[in-house]
Formats: structure tokens, sequence, C-alpha cells
């Protein structure tokens, strides 16, 4: 399929295209724990939840770096599109002022993962390893321990993969992409708890990501579990998603 496409389209769709000497910031330079950019979502965290503790603060950073990186994984996933080799080096990262992250693609990068028998054994390992050193770079700067990183890490793929399913309206097949494909694999992504449920609501039903990890909001001031914490069980994550729904509609 890769040969009916236009590459260099598809690859600016999912990501901006930047020359090598205009990206500030790589995947790479994260592995160092003491990096200014950890500094600087920690202390974002820290005022817009405040009281929550340096390891909530890592929770929320290391979720945010998986959700933006999940989002191109997961589009071009469910949409056949070739996946790009995004390797350390060659994926920037743009920052701004409020902790807005965007991720691009060095110009000078222009392979593929092979849409092979092996392919989702590709994507999984090859996503384990994007993450592997920066959640060793985090276990030093905010001492927050691996296991929890890459419930997190898991918990911010299956929601991106569900909102993207959704847009798409592909929900089933982000389904089976998700659970059948990256997770099929033993890996460290692979976590029996956290799971898509659904809830009627209204007329209609909605599918939410229940959760394998804890973000730790209950340690800021006014934080308690989040509504689909993996702390609460089913039905309460229900009950709290109905009325979050409830609310949202209120306020259109």
């Amino acid at each position: 399929m890769a040969n009916d496409l236009n590459i260099p389209e598809i690859r600016s769709q999912l990501l901006p295209v930047r020359k090598v000497q205009d990206v500030a910031l790589t995947w790479r330079d994260l592995h160092g724990a003491d990096h200014p950019f950890w500094q600087q979502l920690y202390a974002h965290y820290e005022r817009q939840y405040p009281g929550l503790d340096r390891q909530g603060q890592g929770c929320f950073a290391i979720g945010l770096l998986a959700r933006e990186l999940g989002r191109v994984v997961a589009e071009a996933s469910l949409k056949d599109y070739p996946l790009p080799v995004l390797e350390p080096a060659n994926l920037g990262i743009e920052i701004s002022a409020d902790a807005s992250l965007s991720l691009c693609y060095q110009s000078n990068a222009l392979e593929y993962v092979a849409r092979g028998h092996d392919f989702h054994r590709q994507r999984t390992a090859w996503l384990v390893a994007l993450f592997a050193p920066l959640v060793e770079a985090q276990q030093q700067s905010c001492r927050l321990g691996a296991a929890a990183q890459w419930r997190l890490i898991t918990d911010a793929l299956a929601y991106t993969w569900l909102q993207v399913g959704k847009q798409q309206k592909a929900e089933d097949l982000a389904r089976r992409d998700f659970f059948e494909g990256l997770l099929s694999e033993a890996s460290k992504l692979k976590n029996r708890q956290v799971r898509w449920t659904s809830l009627h609501w209204q007329d209609r039903v909605e599918t939410f990501v229940s959760r394998g990890g804890c973000c730790r909001y209950y340690t800021a001031d006014e934080g308690d579990y989040c509504r689909t914490c993996v702390h609460r069980d089913t039905e309460q994550q229900r009950t709290l998603m109905a009325q979050w729904y409830e609310a949202a509609a209120l306020s259109d």
C-alpha cells in the first residue's frame, strides 16, 4: 500500500517536518535526568495542581509525552499509513511557555517501519525502546518507580488509541489494533488492568479508558483519585464518568 501513497505528504500530516538545524530539542535530550525540560514540566504541573508531589509531577510528564507520541503512532497505524522510524535523535520536541508539546520529524530521516508479519512486535519493541531511557531519567529526577511509569505510558497510549479511533469512526479497529496488536506482545507495555469500558448514557454508548495506573493527583491540595483511576472499581468509574458527561453537556 505504501507504494500508492504520497509519502512526503503523509509524513507532514503525521508530524511537521523541520530542518535539523531548526530543532533545538530532541527526544534523545530527555535521556538526561537533569535536562531543563523535565524541570520545566515539573514546575508547570506544580503551578497547575498546587501541592502535587514531585512523583505526581513526573506522572503527568510521562503521560503527556506518551499521548503526544501515541497520537502519531495511532494515526499511522489506524490509517494504514507508513509509520516513520522515529529514533531519539530525529524526533524533535517543541515546548511552549504553557508546557504544551508538539513533536516534529527532522527532515533528514526518511525511513519507515515495514508492514510485515512481525509489524506488531516491531512496533511494540520500538515504543518500549523509545520510552525506556525516559523512564530511567525520571527514576533519577523525581524518584518515580519504573513500574508505575510503564503503567502510565500504557494508560496514555490506550487513551490516544481510543480518541483516534473515535475521530476516525473506527473504534472497533482501534480496539483490536491496541489490545490485540500493540499489547499482544510480552513487553513493559503489557498491563492486564487497563481496558476500555462502555457506559450507556442518555441515548448512546460512551467508551472511556479504565486505567491500570495512578497519576497521584490525590496528593494535590484539592486532589482525589481520578474518575477512571485504577484505585476505583468499574461501577464507581461509570458513575463518575456519567456525572462528568452530564456536566459537560450542561456547560455546552
